[in-house]
């Protein structure tokens, strides 16, 4: 399989997952409802990716000295900061 078939389908399944909450309306609630359903779908994705590696004996795995996934630049936008908040305000005790 060439790159732009790969390309084709993960364009195609990431339309498909979008689509399914196009009918809703367009307020935080739905919009944390497809944050999640994404986040699950990508935490699937890499599992499967991580077990194929593995079983290839490549396995993709963190150790001890490496860090570079640590000094990454992370890019987030408008909606998922949003997503981060109420999650940091659901799930982590106050002071």
């Amino acid at each position: 399989m060439d790159y732009k078939e790969i390309d084709k389908i993960f364009y195609r399944d990431g339309y498909r997952l979008a689509a399914q909450f196009l009918g809703e309306r367009l307020d935080q609630e739905n919009l944390t409802k497809a944050i999640t359903h994404l986040y699950q779908v990508t935490d699937e994705l890499l599992k499967a990716f991580l077990a194929r590696s593995e079983t290839e004996g490549k396995p993709s795995e963190c150790k001890k000295g490496c860090d570079w996934c640590c000094h990454q630049a992370v890019f987030a936008v408008t909606h998922e900061f949003l997503y981060l908040h109420q999650y940091v305000h659901m799930h982590l005790p106050g002071k």
